[in-house]
């Protein structure tokens, strides 16, 4: 039978290959005032453009690259983070050239066995992809929102509901 910290040792190694490789993140946070980040894998720089020690130097960069309409958001997800449950969100983050990304983070709350000290573990997986339909979506949405509003002298809605079908409206607009 393996000594069981070999085993471990071994396990944790096939880990950090694998994470390593992956576009997933894994971080961990110190709990209170701003969660700074107190480890996180070297893939980082591939998925954010940020070195490791550029989470590890500034404790606010996280923070300060996520989006300003989600921040909010972010510091209600860490405030609702427990032990028995892992909460979800996504958010927007500020990559380093400049563009935003959209990220999923799962954290959990994890209570060290030596220090009997909390501290904040999670995964970010880049959604940006996924995410670019619904964001097309909802611009087109908006334009059309927009268009109709600029346009609502000139325009005639017909709205007609087909039995066991959902409302449809056609748009004309009139010269």
């Amino acid at each position: 039978m393996p000594d069981s910290k070999q085993h471990s040792d071994k396990r944790n190694i096939q880990l950090k290959k694998l994470l390593k490789k992956s576009s997933i993140i894994h971080y961990r946070r110190l709990t209170g005032s701003g969660c700074p980040i107190i480890g996180i894998t070297k893939n980082v720089k591939d998925v954010l453009g940020f070195s490791e020690s550029d989470f590890l130097a500034d404790e606010n960069l996280w923070f300060n690259r996520a989006h300003p309409e989600d921040r909010l958001q972010l510091q209600e997800h860490f405030d609702k983070v427990s032990s028995e449950e892992v909460p979800t969100v996504e958010y927007r983050f500020k990559h380093k050239s400049g563009s935003y990304i959209w990220l999923r983070d799962e954290t959990q709350l994890i209570e060290s066995n030596d220090s009997g000290e909390q501290f904040f573990s999670g995964f970010i997986t880049p959604l940006t992809k996924s995410k670019k339909p619904e964001i097309t979506e909802d611009r087109e949405r908006q334009k059309l929102q927009q268009l109709a509003l600029d346009n609502l002298n000139d325009m005639v809605v017909i709205t007609k509901a087909l039995r066991d079908k959902p409302l449809q409206s056609h748009i004309i607009f009139c010269e």
